[in-house]
């Protein structure tokens, strides 16, 4: 008479330790695999972000007629909230002629790119507030505070109807050097150092960092 072959109750539970192992190899794998697409997928949309971001900044710097040098006072608005008082590493001020067919009747801008921590931008109109993100909150962000002026000069308040906006969001590093100072007392040349971060999980995805130079067209050498 054949014999039925069965499981014994230890084979069946080494049988099952063995699945959840495997399960959780698994498990474990496609996780990984998630977290490195992320962050690869983070990484490179911050090298876009940035380069467009850098571009739109030089495009400024050349049109420029006025460039504040560092340490002097660059007024803004008071939706401008947390922009540091004079020019410097975190803040580049500088006057552009307007754009035709914009929303300015003067024919100049006052423009003031300015860098804060992005806990600080919850607040404000729908372009210049972002989501709390705690993960992220020591991040930097990149403003812009813009405003129509009458002169090529840098005014002396903050212009009426100034609007502010985010530029750039998730920075590890934002930095402005503003240099070569000319003989009527201006600059000429900005250095923006900009790099992506972003927390993701318990990692910090930084990407590679971009380094731009531009230089005025419009303000004389000495």
């Amino acid at each position: 008479m054949n014999r039925v072959a069965a499981f014994t109750l230890i084979e069946l539970l080494v049988a099952m330790a063995i699945g959840v192992l495997i399960l959780g190899l698994v498990f474990a794998l496609v996780q990984s695999t998630s977290h490195v697409t992320q962050q690869s997928v983070s990484t490179s949309a911050g090298i876009e972000h940035l380069q467009q971001t850098s571009n739109v900044v030089a495009d400024d710097v050349r049109r420029a007629y006025t460039l504040l040098p560092p340490g002097q006072a660059a007024p803004v608005g008071t939706d401008a909230t947390g922009a540091p008082a004079v020019a410097g590493p975190d803040l580049l001020a500088l006057v552009v002629p307007a754009d035709p067919g914009g929303s300015c009747t003067t024919a100049f801008e006052y423009i003031v790119y300015y860098v804060v921590l992005r806990s600080s931008v919850t607040s404000g109109s729908v372009w210049s507030t972002l989501p709390t993100d705690p993960a992220n909150a020591d991040k930097r962000v990149l403003m812009q505070y813009r405003a129509c002026t009458p002169g090529g000069t840098l005014p002396s308040a903050a212009p009426a109807g100034g609007l502010v906006r985010v530029v750039a969001d998730l920075l590890g590093t934002a930095t402005f050097d503003t240099c070569c100072e000319t003989a009527v007392d201006h600059a000429r040349q900005v250095t923006l150092t900009l790099a992506a971060a972003q927390t993701i999980g318990n990692q910090t995805v930084t990407s590679r960092t971009i380094t731009t130079v531009a230089v005025s067209r419009n303000v004389p050498s000495k």
